[in-house]
């Protein structure tokens, strides 16, 4: 699905558009590669909100999807006509 929208941004780079991609649901069971869970686990900080391990997982994989790696060379030039990429 993220290759799709991707070639849909593409496509429609040259005018006006709003894609709303939901990659996964704000909503538990929250579940992601225990090698990345533990990744952030080392990085997380005990007295942050934003502290969940099992969900920057998550972001990280949907990341990739979208960007495959690097998400601003990915966005080719798309930023330009479409401030909020």
């Amino acid at each position: 699905m993220a290759i799709e929208a991707s070639a849909w941004m593409e496509k429609n780079r040259d005018r006006p558009f709003f894609l709303n991609y939901w990659m996964f649901s704000v909503h538990a069971p929250f579940d992601a590669k225990q090698k990345l869970i533990e990744k952030y686990r080392a990085q997380a900080d005990p007295a942050s909100e934003q502290r969940s391990p099992t969900y920057a997982a998550m972001f990280d994989r949907y990341c990739f999807q979208c960007w495959q790696e690097d998400p601003i060379a990915s966005c080719s030039g798309l930023e330009a006509n479409h401030p909020g990429i």
